[in-house]
């Protein structure tokens, strides 16, 4: 199970590090051409990463599915115990850094939480009478001495926290403010932060993960920041650009929405500025940038749409070169009996680029064994006229005898 696990991580980490640079282009790209709700969704591409490949079979054939019987031959022991316990470390410290990391922010968060309700207040409808524009009554709503502009805090569920000099503000500074933090809501930003913050702690060892996701804030802010321009003429927009400089230098935890750096200020200041200068609507950008991560999710699931469609019926593709997998030592000792179905991708020189496991009996005892043998399989070689790539499935039988 352990090897499954890396196996899995290891291979979403490099699907990560083409991905990511791919939706930073992309987002920089549908930035200037629409808008930044459009960059905003193309941060959906790394997600896929999260899929296990192969799993959507788009284009794929499955050959036919023979059956290789392992004798009773127990794994001699010490290299394959190594084995299972080199991985048991690794994902013992991979689990390790993403509690770690999962801590860190939660106590950043707790802390934050805790120092603004030290100098708050309940929600009470006298200090709020002076608010214009009334938030959805769902939202809790609470005022602090402490809380410089309004901010979104939380996500179970999201609280919205004021300026105790809040209700005394002009009516424009209001509606601007709220509109900025009710876009977020309507986003559902709270939510797709929580869902960032768990691929940080699950690829906390990864470099570019904590890098997309400060410019994925960035594209959060500017994309709440589009919604409230929406309705504003170009005086109202200088004094919208206005009340973002007055809030340089906030600086919030991951999950409590509202806090930018000065950097992310003069980039959503500029983006105000250029408001008028994009060249396709903003809902035909964001359906745009939904497709193009959709579709280019589904090629990278489908592990490449530059795969065999022959019939399988008529090819017989079976491994000229074939190690038999270790029987595990306790399985063996113990008389247990099984089988694992694997499916595996081959490239033109018969060599398997990848092997994961479809189904097996019993569970969690020969697949780490089968999956470590099929690798070293060779396949015949195929010319380059047909697909650099193929998909094949095999079944390995564990059994005492050969009856």
């Amino acid at each position: 199970m352990s090897a499954m696990v890396i196996d899995w991580l290891s291979s979403a980490a490099l699907l990560l590090t083409l991905l990511i640079p791919f939706a930073w282009a992309l987002s920089g790209l549908m930035r200037r051409l629409s808008g930044t709700r459009a960059a905003y969704a193309c941060w959906l591409l790394p997600l896929v990463a999260l899929v296990p490949p192969g799993s959507l079979p788009l284009g794929t054939v499955v050959l036919a599915n023979p059956s290789w019987v392992v004798g009773a031959a127990p794994a001699s022991g010490m290299a394959s115990s190594a084995v299972e316990s080199g991985f048991a470390w690794v994902l013992l410290v991979w689990l390790g850094g993403a509690f770690l990391f999962l801590a860190w922010v939660a106590f950043r968060q707790l802390h934050f939480q805790l120092w603004l309700r030290a100098a708050g207040m309940p929600s009470e409808k006298a200090a709020l009478e002076g608010i214009q524009m009334q938030p959805p009554r769902a939202l809790p709503i609470r005022l602090s001495e402490r809380c410089a502009t309004p901010m979104l805090v939380g996500f179970l569920p999201p609280q919205l926290w004021l300026p105790l000099d809040f209700p005394s503000r002009p009516r424009a500074e209001q509606e601007m403010a709220l509109s900025h933090e009710l876009a977020h809501l309507r986003h559902g930003d709270p939510w797709w932060n929580v869902l960032g913050i768990a691929l940080r702690a699950l690829f906390w060892f990864h470099p570019l993960v904590h890098l997309a996701w400060f410019r994925f804030r960035g594209d959060q802010e500017l994309a709440a920041d589009e919604a409230v321009m929406d309705s504003l003429d170009e005086r109202e927009r200088v004094f919208y650009a206005r009340l973002l400089c007055r809030t340089a230098g906030l600086r919030l935890p991951s999950i409590g929405l509202g806090g930018f750096l000065v950097s992310s200020l003069k980039e959503r200041v500029v983006m105000i500025a250029k408001a008028d200068g994009k060249h396709i609507p903003a809902r035909a950008g964001l359906v745009m940038a939904l497709v193009l991560a959709v579709s280019t999710g589904l090629v990278v699931a489908a592990t490449g749409s530059d795969v065999d469609t022959a019939d399988s019926e008529k090819d017989e593709y079976l491994p000229v070169d074939r190690v038999d997998p270790k029987w595990p030592r306790l399985a063996f000792e113990e008389g247990t009996t099984g089988w694992v179905q694997l499916e595996a991708t081959v490239d033109r020189d018969g060599r398997v680029l990848e092997a994961r496991v479809v189904d097996a009996q019993p569970e969690g005892v020969f697949e780490e064994t089968s999956v470590q043998a099929l690798k070293q399989w060779r396949f015949p070689e195929r010319s380059a006229s047909e697909p650099k790539e193929r998909t094949i499935r095999q079944t390995i039988k564990y059994r005492l005898d050969e009856d």
